[in-house]
């Protein structure tokens, strides 16, 4: 009897731990656990790869070769100076350099660098100037492009000058305008003639020039000037040629205007009946 209470309790401890085993295997896995009031849960955040974008080249296009096209020649701008034969030197060889040097100015397309410019002023030169120029003209034809009065557009204008200016340019500007006076010129032309002198006297102030320049006006206006006092009294050299010039051309019409009062107003002559008179 006592081997079969031992038996039963074999059995019913076998049975029992082949429930628990059943149990294990029929429960799920843990559920991740809920983080308690003030606590956070932390997820670790998975690096992502940064795709990169794959660009193709774009295809080849077959492009036909191009033809340079020619350099644009403006139309010519304005009148070519006039020839220049080196017998009047000084005054007259820098106005036309001056001239010369504004023309190809103007037109930059046809005479792009130093040495089209060159050739173009020895080619306006005549007589004597042009026999200096000679030595230019061969360098070109002969390809030698060493020379520099050729190639350099500084080197030939100082060659120029040092030809056919006046060495003396200021002493003669300084006699020249001492004995310039109005006379019987109208104050505009004074004034240009004083203007072409006057430029080669830079070192000269304003001052002086107004003195000459005063100086030379006809005695109306001089005395004119005399009396002008106040805001109407120029005081500077370009206000002095204006005032001079105004003041002329009104004591011009003023003696147009007389005259031709006069004319209108003079009395005509009484015609008398000729022969004896009538009885």
């Amino acid at each position: 009897m006592m081997m079969n209470t031992k038996r039963r309790k074999k059995k019913k401890n076998q049975s029992t731990m082949q429930s628990q085993a059943d149990g294990q295997k029929d429960t799920p896995e843990e559920a991740p656990k809920t983080p308690m009031k003030g606590q956070s849960l932390q997820t670790p955040a998975t690096p992502v790869r940064a795709r990169t974008a794959t660009t193709l080249p774009p295809p080849a296009l077959s492009v036909a070769p191009s033809t340079p096209s020619a350099p644009v020649v403006k139309a010519k701008v304005g009148s070519e100076p006039e020839t220049y034969d080196g017998k009047e030197k000084g005054a007259k060889s820098k106005a036309w350099l001056r001239k010369a040097m504004a023309y190809v100015k103007l037109n930059e397309t046809r005479y792009p660098d130093d040495r089209d410019k060159i050739l173009f002023f020895c080619g306006r030169l005549t007589g004597h100037a042009e026999k200096w120029a000679a030595p230019i003209f061969d360098a070109y034809n002969d390809d030698d492009y060493t020379y520099q009065n050729l190639n350099d557009l500084q080197a030939f204008t100082e060659a120029f000058e040092k030809n056919f200016g006046d060495p003396d340019a200021g002493h003669t500007a300084e006699r020249q305008i001492q004995s310039l006076h109005q006379g019987n010129m109208r104050a505009s032309e004074y004034t240009t003639k004083f203007n072409t002198i006057a430029y080669e006297l830079v070192r000269w102030g304003q001052a002086p020039l107004m003195a000459i320049y005063r100086k030379g006006l006809r005695v109306k206006i001089q005395n004119v000037l005399a009396t002008t006092m106040g805001p109407a009294k120029p005081h500077t050299l370009q206000a002095l040629k204006d005032f001079a010039i105004e003041l002329d051309n009104q004591l011009r019409e003023n003696k147009v205007a007389t005259k031709r009062l006069s004319g209108s107003t003079q009395k005509k002559p009484e015609n008398k009946p000729e022969g004896g008179t009538c009885t």
